[in-house]
């Protein structure tokens, strides 16, 4: 019995008990000392949860304004255009380059092909290297009258051997040179993207 009596001490105190169950604990908390003692602490606490300053209502809409002002800042999010461009760059950079190469390749097979007739004599607009390399005119000027026609072909042959060693390897150079170019567009890009990662991700 007390321990029901107890359990109605919180509702006696809110005012949520009957008329008859108020009557029927007042009684009982007269001849209980122990729902006598509760009774007094409860009015107590709530007396002074009453007394409590009550905290001020902030709408949600500003609630939510301060709160966000409060997070820490980081830097603005790249839109999509600008997180593209960095990754752009480099294949940019290639077309280019293969766009050079395939200039250079066409000029190299015109100035081939133009002395058997092909192409109409567009070598000239491609402006290829001479036929001839400076040994070789310079062995037609002293030499060349006491040569016979197979001496000539040998050196016609050892000419055109140096011009194919020459242009291979200006193209090799050219290789390099690009390949150089290209690398070294495509680890500053990623550098760039790596340090902006993470200097985003020190200010989190």
């Amino acid at each position: 019995m007390p321990d029901l009596m107890r359990e109605k001490l919180g509702a006696y105190l809110d005012g949520e008990l009957a008329a008859c169950d108020r009557v029927e604990l007042e009684a009982h908390v007269e001849t209980c000392q122990a729902c006598r003692v509760e009774l007094e602490e409860m009015r107590h606490l709530s007396a002074i949860l009453k007394d409590a300053i009550e905290p001020e209502f902030i709408p949600a809409a500003d609630f939510k304004a301060q709160l966000m002002l409060q997070l820490p800042r980081s830097a603005a999010a790249p839109s999509d255009d600008s997180r593209w461009l960095p990754w752009i760059a480099p294949f940019i950079v290639l077309i280019v380059l293969i766009f050079f190469q395939v200039t250079f390749n066409l000029s190299s097979l015109i100035a081939w092909l133009n002395p058997i007739g092909l192409f109409n004599g567009m070598a000239a607009l491609s402006n290829p290297a001479p036929r001839e390399m400076l040994w070789f005119i310079t062995a037609q000027a002293t030499i060349g009258g006491f040569l016979d026609t197979s001496e000539m072909m040998g050196l016609q042959i050892l000419n055109d051997l140096g011009l194919v060693t020459r242009n291979l390897f200006v193209a090799l150079l050219w290789q390099i040179g690009a390949a150089f170019l290209y690398w070294g567009v495509f680890t500053a890009v990623w550098h760039s993207r790596i340090k902006s990662m993470w200097m985003a991700s020190a200010d989190h």
